[in-house]
């Protein structure tokens, strides 16, 4: 797979998982704007979801996510 067609699948996945706010944000960086905590449980859960496993086991994925984002998680 070429590096435009990682980044585009990425780029997909971002936006289905509702991060395109979140998109150029370094995670686990010390600068002004981080990610809160239902941003980090969807990175999460694209980092998963971007390997294309055949089956996606996922423990509580709506913990702590508020019904709209719960909802667009499992959509």
């Amino acid at each position: 797979m070429s590096s435009s067609q990682k980044r585009g699948r990425a780029e997909i996945t971002i936006q289905e998982m509702g991060l395109q706010d979140a998109m150029h944000t370094r995670i686990g960086g010390w600068g002004v704007k981080a990610l809160n905590g239902g941003q980090k449980r969807r990175v999460s859960i694209c980092i998963e979801i971007l390997t294309r496993p055949s089956l996606l086991f996922l423990d509580e994925p709506t913990s702590g996510l508020d019904s709209a984002t719960s909802y667009h998680v499992m959509t």
